[in-house]
């Protein structure tokens, strides 16, 4: 095909072939939008007038278009999809491929597909019978539901195509009707290069070797793979080091909000980790880090995808532009934006090359069933799609409908559909355009004028509390769930600014009302156990609850700890507690801070956290907490404790108590506050590795 394309004179009758379906459409959306009656489906030829002659096969090459004749093919083909499930990975496929042709003729060929309402057939083959009703009217093959296709199709025999080697058509004890995850994916990949993003096509992580051990196929990461892990490791490595401490991994992780369980690096630093001449700290060299990931991609290569994409990798592997990874705060430093802004600010930087499409498959990819359904097979593509077709357009009806949801299942009754809110929630503040600052303004503040549930957080959550008696635990938790939220939201540029912009708003966030947590009784040790609730393991529910407390979550109440990314503890009667400490995740629902230090001969790690206690008290701590274990456990070694202030996430200035088992009292306690970021910290190598100064 694209060989055939190659000749002018195609490339005329082409052309031509797309006005003739660009006039045929216009005329199409001109009687669907205005509801008029007795008009068929959407045509998958050329039927109006004179263009006809442009499918004429009888004279390919003189007055009518091979390519244009193909592609009418393939559209009718789309119609009939549902019926033949098994070859809907090859014909997306196929899709896919004449989409993602980079060369100058490429943009003409992505353009005639999509004058031939592609992406609208693709979108009603993904969500069926939930597409919207204009869109079931004009394409009725590609949206026919599951359950008539069942009741019409006869059994398929299995389909010898080499595309799905290692990966099932279909899934044990599923309908043989309904897609494969791989099919649906293959499906959005196609949705992708048809807007011109050919880098959603993913990359193969990993490929097997030909060798087996007890009976499992033997993998090898792939050499995008190495590549970019490679840069993993460089961006997370101090330069002076032969290789990553688990201090490292901890701080770079977290400096890119990438959530990794303790396990997972205990793992790594077990099996590979190699001891450092220098000063024998055992390190993960790159060999280690890169046999790390290939044993995690032997077991789960989404897993390897994941940690990538979160270092500023598009699917394919390649890196998105730095511009659409980093941003510079007022104060000058530079910090990395969240994945879901860097998807939105890729798209930004690129929107200029992208497809233009018709008003007809906006209908489905501005709707919530299409949404769920991308995000439920790939977050990112999901968040690239809607990236791309929402930028510089009138997002206020998707804004409408995911508010309406979302407040009317605020008990998150369908997690998928609260998923795929958050979602377009995430990309449509993200978008850095025109209009960014009217979405943040609705989403926030939009009054319920017809009292069908479509009203901003900000209201809604103000709402709550001012109905709140005191009695009603429901409302207590949507108030929690909007704060959840919102913290979330903020953690995204543009809605920080627009938080310290519009402070009045969200004091009901911070009023000393019953439905926050009260004020926190005279100090007491976390350690005082009795009368708690024992698990099976012999713990206490402190133990059990550190977890679910320890998170990557910023500030409770706002207060900004988001701002604060450096604490200094001086003057306690325990040298090594002094010193500055970093930003580093959170506990409680506020930023932790660690820093390193050694301690009886060994290197541990020195935190401030706060925690929760049994009486639902919460306490500020000073403690060594063992690698690997979240801190506000029986493990931690305790140093100072102060009381947590009211209305703050900060830990107090003064107030610290010692509380060392086997050491005297008293002991001089330490003076803890906030330093500027350029005494304690800085960053190097592009603000992409982190060195104490």
């Amino acid at each position: 095909i694209f060989a055939q394309l190659n000749p002018p004179t195609e490339q005329s009758l082409l052309r031509d072939w797309v006005q003739g379906w660009r006039a045929q459409v216009s005329e199409f959306e001109r009687l669907l939008l205005n509801k008029r009656q007795h008009i068929g489906s959407m045509p998958t030829k050329l039927e109006m007038g004179q263009s006809r002659q442009l499918e004429d096969v009888s004279s390919i090459g003189e007055s009518a278009t091979g390519i244009g004749i193909i592609l009418s093919f393939l559209s009718l083909l789309t119609e009939l999809l549902p019926r033949y499930v098994q070859t809907n990975c090859d014909l997306c496929y196929f899709i896919r491929e004449l989409a993602s042709n980079t060369k100058s003729e490429g943009h003409l060929l992505r353009e005639a597909m999509n004058e031939a309402q592609f992406p609208a057939r693709l979108t009603c083959l993904a969500i069926r019978d939930k597409s919207h009703s204009l869109m079931r009217h004009a394409f009725p093959g590609a949206s026919i539901c599951f359950e008539v296709v069942e009741a019409i199709s006869k059994q398929e025999t299995s389909s010898s195509s080499l595309l799905h080697m290692g990966n099932p058509g279909m899934n044990s004890g599923q309908s043989v009707h309904i897609p494969s995850a791989y099919n649906q994916m293959m499906l959005l990949e196609a949705i992708g290069c048809l807007l011109n993003m050919q880098w959603v096509k993913q990359e193969a992580i990993c490929y097997e070797t030909g060798e087996v051990n007890r009976g499992r196929a033997l993998v090898a990461l792939s050499d995008k793979a190495v590549e970019a892990l490679t840069i993993m490791f460089q961006d997370c490595k101090i330069d002076s080091m032969r290789g990553l401490t688990r201090t490292n991994i901890d701080q770079c992780m977290s400096f890119f909000r990438v959530d990794v369980p303790p396990q997972r690096i205990e793992s790594a630093f077990n099996r590979h980790a190699v001891i450092d001449d220098s000063d024998g700290a055992r390190v993960l060299t790159l060999n280690g880090f890169l046999a790390y990931y290939r044993d995690l991609a032997q077991n789960s290569d989404h897993q390897v995808r994941c940690d990538i994409q979160h270092f500023g990798f598009r699917p394919d592997l390649t890196r998105r532009p730095e511009d659409a990874r980093w941003y510079i705060e007022e104060s000058g430093e530079k910090w990395p934006y969240t994945d879901t802004e860097s998807i939105a600010c890729d798209v930004a930087l690129n929107h200029a090359s992208l497809s233009n499409i018709t008003k007809v498959p906006e209908l489905n990819l501005f709707s919530l069933p299409f949404i769920t359904f991308a995000n439920n097979n790939s977050t990112p593509l999901a968040e690239y799609i809607l990236a791309a077709v929402a930028f510089g357009k009138d997002t206020s009806r998707l804004m409408q409908d995911a508010l309406k949801q979302y407040n009317h299942n605020a008990d998150w009754g369908v997690p998928d559909l609260i998923s795929a809110c958050t979602l377009v929630f995430r990309v449509l503040v993200s978008i850095p355009d025109d209009r960014q600052m009217d979405r943040i303004n609705m989403l926030m503040l939009n009054e319920d004028k017809g009292r069908n549930g479509v009203v901003g957080f900000m209201r809604a959550g103000e709402e709550l509390v001012n109905r709140y008696q005191g009695n009603d635990d429901n409302i207590n938790v949507m108030v929690e769930r909007y704060v959840e939220l919102i913290k979330d939201l903020q953690e995204h540029n543009a809605v920080n600014l627009w938080m310290k912009k519009n402070k009045s708003y969200w004091e009901w966030m911070n009023e000393d009302n019953e439905i926050r947590p009260d004020a926190s009784p005279p100090l007491s040790s976390r350690r005082d156990y009795s009368g708690l609730h024992q698990n099976q393991q012999g713990h206490s529910d402190s133990d059990a609850n550190a977890a679910a407390n320890d998170s990557d979550d910023d500030s409770e109440y706002f207060d900004n700890d988001k701002t604060v990314k450096y604490m200094t503890v001086d003057g306690s009667g325990i040298a090594q507690v002094n010193g500055t400490y970093v930003r580093s995740g959170s506990c409680d629902g506020v930023a932790k801070y660690v820093r390193s230090a050694q301690w009886e001969g060994e290197e541990e790690d020195f935190m401030i956290f706060r925690c929760q206690l049994s009486d639902r008290s919460r306490r500020w701590y000073i403690s060594i907490v063992p690698h690997n274990i979240h801190p506000g456990t029986t493990k931690d070694i305790d140093f100072f404790a102060a009381a947590a202030p009211d209305r703050s996430v900060l830990p107090p200035r003064e107030g610290w108590i010692a509380v060392i088992k086997g050491k005297p009292h008293p002991i001089t306690p330490p003076s803890v506050y906030p330093v500027e970021s350029a005494l304690g910290y800085m960053l190097v190598n592009d603000a992409r590795s982190a060195t104490f100064l």
